[in-house]
């Protein structure tokens, strides 16, 4: 019996999805931007992948859950994937023997508890050690999902009650808002990358939120112009044009006047083209559930909006 060559196209994409972990949107994505593959296609169209292609992905994949940018790795051999995907598992491995005993490699739940202990004993030093520890040791989406999200409501919650001081909240807060900045600045678009302005319309202070919202646009690859907090419509609108942004993210906290949120909102909707997306999100967003039929897409979770940009990005 004839060997079968490596190289010969068999898995559709469904196996190779499964293969890898990627999702076909991503997968799509990844061929049309950074040409990570080249499938065969069959007479009716379908995409039929080598063996050597689906090595090749599941190392690039496995890159980028490291915490590296595809844009980045995807020119390196697959020796040299190798070689970085083992020297970024050999840092996540001093990292945890640092931490200590009960830091396990993906262990968000221990983490998240150190973090509380640290924001309730107002130890800043602490709690910055864990969330680079935890940047180091958890893949983007568990960090953000199951440490620093439920860390700042639970921060909100431990005040709300009286547990701790405003002073212990400004303080956890400054140390997330810098560890969030790092992780934004990280990552870098392609050039050709859809563009998203992300911030907080005006009134609304507190900016966690859209911060949370461009280091998850950013890691998906988009070009994440970030405006802050506060921003008049006007200027929310000045920056879409400026950066010809196809989709504009607002974070909605606390709306203590829902009114002004909503005449805000609807004014950037208005001045937007219609083909640009409004998105919402945020503990705030029912407060302005109204602006829905006004064409604003209203997020409830962040895996709605990164599959929200995933979707966009593969219709490319």
């Amino acid at each position: 019996m004839a060997k079968r060559s490596s190289r010969q196209p068999l898995h559709p994409v469904r196996v190779v999805c499964r293969r890898t972990g990627l999702s076909a949107h991503v997968l799509r994505a990844w061929e049309r931007r950074y040409a990570t593959v080249q499938p065969a296609r069959s007479s009716g169209g379908q995409r039929f992948y080598t063996d050597a292609d689906v090595t090749r992905l599941q190392l690039l994949r496995q890159a980028v859950e490291g915490g590296r940018n595809i844009s980045r790795v995807v020119a390196l051999s697959n020796d040299e994937l190798v070689a970085l995907i083992a020297a970024d598992e050999e840092q996540r491995v001093d990292v945890t023997r640092v931490a200590g005993p009960g830091a396990g490699r993906g262990d968000a739940t221990a983490i998240l508890a150190r973090c509380i202990a640290a924001v309730s004993a107002m130890n800043p030093r602490s709690l910055e050690a864990e969330l680079r520890g935890a940047k180091a040791l958890l893949p983007l989406a568990i960090l953000i999902d199951q440490v620093i999200t439920p860390l700042l409501t639970e921060t909100g919650r431990l005040w709300a009650r009286e547990l701790i001081t405003p002073v212990h909240e400004h303080v956890a807060s400054a140390v997330v808002r810098r560890v969030l900045d790092e992780l934004r600045h990280s990552f870098a678009a392609h050039e050709g990358a859809r563009t998203i302005v992300v911030g907080t319309p005006q009134g609304q202070q507190h900016e966690l939120g859209a911060m949370i919202a461009a280091v998850s646009a950013g890691s998906l690859g988009w070009n994440v112009m970030y405006v802050g907090a506060s921003l008049p419509a006007d200027e929310i609108v000045r920056a879409v044009r400026l950066a010809n942004a196809q989709v504009v993210a607002l974070s909605v906290l606390f709306p203590n006047d829902a009114a002004d949120v909503r005449s805000e909102i609807a004014r950037v909707r208005k001045a937007l083209p219609s083909d640009i997306h409004l998105i919402v999100g945020g503990p705030g967003t029912p407060a302005v559930a109204g602006a829905r039929a006004r064409g604003v897409k209203l997020m409830n979770s962040l895996d709605e909006f990164r599959a929200f940009l995933r979707d966009l990005a593969a219709s490319d």
